[in-house]
């Protein structure tokens, strides 16, 4: 399955866990499209279901997604990348606490939510 069909696929429900689970199977370069999704503005992707597959992947999602959230270049990508970010759950709270320390206050930000999440 192509790349743009694994995308649009995770963002309609009756093929939703099927894409996911090709996702997870791609690993790292299933991390950089559902980054670039989830910092794409007109992605029809449910930033909860991009989520929901990083943390699927571990550590590579977090990584991919903190990488993005330093970079993201406009309000809107910050806000879907943080959204993100701060939805991948308990078994991120490690990697939240370490980034409380992160020398940007966005990260910092992202990972109180994550952790409040």
């Amino acid at each position: 399955m192509a790349n743009a069909d694994l995308m649009r696929d995770l963002g309609t429900p009756d093929v939703h866990e099927a894409a996911a689970d090709a996702l997870v199977a791609l690993g790292a370069g299933g991390v950089e499209l559902l980054v670039r999704a989830a910092m794409d503005e007109e992605s029809p992707v449910d930033p909860r279901w991009i989520a929901a597959v990083l943390v699927r992947i571990g550590d590579a999602g977090f990584d991919g997604l903190l990488q993005e959230l330093v970079s993201a270049s406009t309000d809107r990508s910050r806000r879907q990348v943080g959204f993100a970010f701060s939805h991948l759950g308990a078994v991120a709270l490690d990697r939240y606490i370490t980034a409380l320390s992160h020398p940007l206050p966005l990260v910092r930000r992202e990972a109180v939510r994550g952790i409040q999440h």
